[in-house]
């Protein structure tokens, strides 16, 4: 019972349905997309399996089959699919908790098979019985398991045991060749080994592959091998599990670490397929080093073998997409866009989808290969082969090419211009330049030290009580102890050490300081009067009076100990400088004399490279990822998003922490005296959440959104961070000075001298 509490708890996610097909080249089919709603997750694919001209794909409690030929999909409920596998039953209270789960999925001879796990629960243990073969069967629009006409597999190679707890080992990919199952796994070591079991007997085999990265399977028997033993090395050919022997056919370049992913080969045609770089690649008769792109792709990565249907589609999926692709590069559309994606930002993946849906004629690869250091030599080589660049802002590359007009001209979007303007002035102005729009934002964060309100609460003091200074700051450390003095708040994490502290508040006060300077207060220069006092004032810090302790450690008995206690911090360093759902804290924004306090963020942004040869289609996709910001940028940059927002599932959590309550209330009453602990724990646990998730379950609350209009006066963001440019190697001798300066052998005034040096040389260099 307390296992299934447990999972409740963690099992809420909410699903995102079907979009229509981007037709990008002719066929090609986007079978499902899994848009995480805002504040939500979703359910993940969990597998996918060609079956004949169908796809079936499982995620969550829904299975779904997607026929080819009429584009047509079909759900079905799979809540219960565990429920009819074999080994599942019930358990009387007290007794061991059976489960059954699904260990891998397998297509033979057009069918649908998984592979079940039984045991149970008992105690602090768990049991593992597997290789139960079951087909899936699908009728009344629900998925079932019933057991298959095979041999029980011996799974024991699969099993791993520590103390009382067993679990079977996760199979990184599966498919059927013949009579043989082949899985993918790790052994107890961590060595990655193929098993191979025979679904005419059940006997199991293992196969030992140097270097093994990853399988196919490629006709007669044979696997195609992915090994992967030097850094700037693969080899890749054929596996025969017969004779155990592996016949290199070509050797392949690695780049930035990246491998091919996504392997599918072509006896037909003799030809490798596979994924890179946001690309589908073919390399006719293994040769890599002429490899063409035939399609984009925007799904893969994942370290599962592609598929091929009978008429050359590659099936491919990830966590949130599986999607068909042609692989004829005859069909491919004529325009082909590229995006460097080196922000991560979610709303391209989303963009991507909503502008290929609208213009089928387009083709997009999204990708994040690469380096942003790459970007300016391209553009003063008028390298026009990426289209648009998605980036952070204070990354010295951007300023760059921001400065020196490297970025096409966004004002003749009237969307574009008519989005931006209506923003907060502050990030409106960040992407223009002389009143020119060049960049929209898509994303913004940043954190810093704050100030906890439920700590300022006990003490009987607010905001207005705290410094607004860096000076004043230090005044108020040193007469802090003695308003501590009898409460329930500490100065700051207990889990600091007095080196740690230290190197928190100078980072701390370090950037602030950059960006002081970066909005033209001072000359930019590091090694000043100013900065150089403030550091000393650091180390007068009464770091024993504040009870942050020398160390954490004790050398003589090489142990370490906990300064841990019930005590709330007053200053924390994790607080945001954007909207966020929940917070406890408020930044505390020092100034450096008579200027403006400022709310340091970072921006994520998008702009169009000059040199492309398609800047209109360009900037028609920024005008749709400017239509699909997720709700917090939206929420950081419009003025009119001022409405609170639940999280989509409030009244459905609300309701079930009723109903888990009472359920856990009615087995503490059963509990035996060696459980009571833990279910009383559970109940307490579930009644503080029922009591307070109409304060805290907001997405974005009215406290939230408040807090964040009364700082929007100050936000300023980070145009330029040195600190992103730095290579942090130990043998780096500006790395080495840091590590100086943090061991207190080098002076602040060296340390910032040499900041000063490598700054200048970096802005020299254009960085």
């Amino acid at each position: 019972m307390k296992k299934t509490i447990i999972s409740w708890l963690l099992a809420l996610a909410l699903f995102a349905g079907m979009i229509p097909a981007a037709l990008a080249s002719t066929g090609d089919a986007t079978v499902y997309y899994a848009a995480p709603e805002d504040g939500m997750g979703y359910y993940s694919v969990e597998s996918c399996m060609l079956a004949g001209n169908k796809v079936y794909y499982y995620t969550g409690n829904k299975l779904y089959v997607y026929d080819i030929a009429t584009q047509q999909t079909e759900e079905f409920d799979a809540s219960a699919l565990l429920e009819d596998a074999e080994g599942r039953e019930s358990a009387e209270d007290g007794a061991p908790e059976p489960y059954s789960e699904i260990a891998a999925w397998f297509v033979k001879d057009g069918e649908v098979f998984a592979l079940i796990n039984k045991g149970e629960y008992a105690g602090d243990g768990r049991t593992v019985e597997g290789g139960y073969i079951n087909r899936l069967t699908l009728a009344d629009g629900a998925a079932a398991l019933e057991s298959a006409d095979m041999p029980r597999l011996d799974w024991s190679g699969m099993i791993e045991t520590y103390d009382e707890y067993s679990y079977s080992r996760w199979a990184q990919d599966s498919f059927c060749s013949g009579d043989s199952l082949f899985i993918q796994t790790y052994d107890d070591e961590g060595n990655d080994l193929v098993m191979q079991f025979d679904l005419t007997d059940g006997q199991a085999r293992e196969h030992y592959i140097q270097d093994l990265n990853s399988i196919a399977p490629a006709g007669d028997g044979r696997l195609l091998v992915c090994l992967w033993g030097d850094e700037e090395l693969a080899r890749i050919g054929f596996y025969d599990p017969a004779s155990e022997s592996v016949d290199i056919r070509a050797e392949y370049k690695v780049v930035d670490y990246m491998l091919p992913q996504n392997m599918c080969y072509s006896a037909e045609n003799d030809t490798v397929y596979y994924v890179f770089s946001g690309e589908i690649w073919a390399a006719p008769g293994f040769d890599f080093d002429n490899a063409v792109s035939v399609n984009d792709c925007p799904a893969g990565g994942v370290g599962k073998a592609a598929q091929m249907t009978d008429d050359g589609f590659l099936l491919l999926y990830d966590y949130e997409t599986v999607v068909l692709r042609n692989t004829d590069p005859a069909q491919r559309s004529e325009i082909t866009l590229y995006v460097k994606n080196y922000s991560y930002v979610s709303a391209i993946d989303k963009a991507y989808y909503d502008y290929t849906n609208r213009r089928g004629d387009i083709s997009m690869v999204i990708s994040s290969n690469g380096q942003p250091g790459d970007i300016l030599q391209a553009m003063m080589n008028r390298d026009g082969s990426v289209d648009i660049y998605c980036m952070d802002m204070s990354l010295s590359q951007y300023s760059a090419v921001f400065e020196r007009g490297y970025m096409a001209e966004l004002d003749g979007s009237a969307k574009l211009t008519a989005a931006v303007d209506s923003m907060y002035p502050a990030i409106a102005e960040a992407v223009k330049k002389d009143g020119v729009l060049y960049a929209i934002p898509l994303g913004a964060y940043g954190y810093g030290m704050g100030v906890n309100t439920t700590a300022l609460e006990k003490l009987g003091l607010t905001m207005d009580d705290m410094p607004k200074t860096w000076d004043g700051f230090f005044d108020f450390l040193a007469e802090l102890p003695e308003k501590l003095e009898g409460s329930e708040v500490r100065a700051f994490d207990s889990w600091y050490e007095q080196r740690d502290l230290r190197m928190q508040l100078f980072n701390t006060l370090l950037m602030s300081y950059q960006n002081y300077i970066n909005a033209g207060e001072a000359e930019y220069a590091f090694n000043t009067p100013l900065l150089n006092g403030l550091m000393a004032r650091i180390d007068e810090i009464d770091m024993g009076a504040l009870d942050v302790v020398e160390s954490n450690y004790d050398e003589e008995t090489d142990t370490w100990y906990d300064n841990y206690d019930d005590r709330t911090a007053l200053f924390t360093d994790s607080v945001s400088t954007v909207i966020q759902s929940y917070n406890e804290g408020e930044p505390l924004l020092l100034t450096f004399g008579d200027e403006a306090p400022r709310a340091s963020i970072y921006l994520r942004v998008a702009f169009v490279n000059p040199f492309s040869a398609h800047v209109a289609e360009s900037v028609e996709f920024l005008e749709t990822l400017i239509d699909d910001l997720d709700m917090q940028a939206q929420y950081a940059f419009y003025p009119d998003r001022d409405e609170p927002i639940r999280y989509p599932d409030f009244e459905e959590y609300k309701v079930s922490l009723a109903q888990w309550l009472e359920e856990a209330r009615e087995a503490l009453e059963k509990a035996g005296e060696d459980e009571k602990e833990d279910y009383e724990d559970t109940v307490r646990y579930l009644e503080e959440n029922l009591a307070t998730i109409d304060d805290t379950y907001w997405m974005f609350s009215p406290q939230a959104i408040e807090s964040y209009k009364a700082r929007v006066q100050y936000l300023s963001p980070v145009t330029y961070d040195f600190t992103s440019e730095l290579t942090y190697d130990e043998n780096d001798s500006f790395y080495s000075l840091f590590q100086r300066f943090y061991e207190g052998n080098v002076s602040a005034s060296e340390l910032l001298a040499g900041i000063d040096k490598k700054v200048q040389m970096m802005r020299l260099e254009g960085m």
